[in-house]
């Protein structure tokens, strides 16, 4: 357990680094993804907190419609949701499931 206690702070160390560093945040993948989509979906609170300053728009939706809200709330990732909410920028729940 501690190895992989250890391997996930130093995965959110990095991201902090690259996110200073000017790493673009807000690029999609191929499926119109988001790195605030991939951290929604998969429940990594942390690293949602940590891309809020570097994000600029919580509405992007991926290729299906469907947005990092929408996937941290039919995931069940309520942390992250709460998250989205407390930040302050604008979101909506649409997309599509």
């Amino acid at each position: 357990m501690w190895p992989e206690i250890r391997l996930r702070s130093l995965l959110c160390d990095t991201r902090g680094v690259l996110l200073q560093a000017g790493v673009d945040a807000n690029a999609r993948s191929e499926t119109g993804r988001t790195a605030l989509h991939e951290a929604c979906q998969g429940g990594h609170a942390r690293a949602v907190q940590m891309l809020l300053p570097y994000t600029g728009h919580l509405d992007v939706q991926d290729q299906d419609g469907r947005s990092p809200a929408l996937l941290a709330a039919s995931n069940g990732e309520l942390e992250c949701l709460q998250l989205l909410v407390i930040s302050g920028k604008h979101f909506s729940p649409r997309g599509h499931l």
